[in-house]
């Protein structure tokens, strides 16, 4: 069975994908105090480090980490790379925890690292930090793919693009299988949407009939598509109007957040537990 370490675990997002795939997360590693809570809440029988920088390879070899079959991921500090920030590189004091990952594959050398970031990466520091980053892997003995996944072909309708790398001991076919090759993926990517569409929208547009009469000027009226079996009496069936529903986008950004994430790395995940199986 695959066993795995999920570092900068936020609120689960990797760990949530894995536990779907059947993979055992033994440990979990994350500092803001309240994802930790979110953590221990939904994965109570993982165990849970808060400073990655005192975590030991010997600790998660302790809980049952195997490195033969694990698998350590990491989506690390972006503030640092992102173009929206000052842009220091993993030299910066966050993004520079990358190191950290590294430190704890020399300790445990297990058999895949899956890493994520902003597409930043790619360009920071004239594109050295991404040479780097796969500098240190491959010096390891790491076969080493990456690739900018978009969350909306992935069921989210917004344009989200994060940098997937994954990387595999002693093998550079498998991470090139994982995420280039639909033969050993295990579903359908949604189609391209059109040039113009709107990936994010937050109107919808429809005919709606009354299903409940306001019972007070504070009550609400409750209305349904056109083509629901209507319960009240004639004067009211006959009140038709098209109108434009508003959903609050900004209060599901973060659920959204969470499922962008989910969905692409259950893909990943489960081609990399395909690929394992081989």
């Amino acid at each position: 069975m695959l066993t795995a370490v999920s570092l900068f675990a936020g609120v689960g997002g990797f760990d949530l994908a894995m536990q779907r795939c059947g993979i055992d997360v033994v440990a979990s590693v994350e500092i803001d105090k309240h994802a930790s809570k979110v953590l221990a809440a939904r994965f109570p029988n993982t165990h849970l480090f808060s400073d990655v920088s005192e975590v030991t390879g010997e600790q998660l070899r302790a809980i049952g980490f195997d490195p033969d079959n694990g698998i350590i991921t990491g989506g690390f500090p972006c503030q640092d790379l992102s173009v929206a920030g000052a842009r220091q590189g993993l030299a910066g004091e966050r993004s520079g925890l990358f190191w950290q990952i590294i430190r704890l594959a020399d300790e445990l050398r297990p058999k895949w690292v899956v890493l994520e970031n902003v597409p930043g990466l790619l360009s920071s520091n004239g594109g050295k930090d991404m040479g780097t980053v796969i500098g240190a892997l491959e010096q390891r003995g790491y076969g080493v793919c990456w690739r900018v996944l978009d969350a909306q072909h992935f069921g989210v309708a917004q344009r989200r693009r994060r940098l997937f790398i994954v990387c595999c001991l002693a093998d550079h076919r498998r991470p090139i299988e994982i995420l280039f090759e639909p033969e050993s993926g295990v579903r359908h990517l949604a189609p391209r949407r059109k040039k113009g569409q709107d990936p994010a929208s937050s109107f919808e547009t429809g005919t709606y009939r009354k299903a409940r009469r306001a019972q007070s000027v504070t009550d609400y009226e409750t209305w349904v598509c056109d083509d629901k079996t209507n319960t009240l009496n004639t004067f009211d069936a006959t009140d038709v109007r098209t109108t434009t529903a508003i959903i609050d986008f900004a209060l599901q950004i973060r659920l959204l957040e969470e499922v962008r994430m989910l969905a692409q790395m259950v893909l990943v995940l489960q081609n990399l537990q395909i690929q394992c199986l081989h």
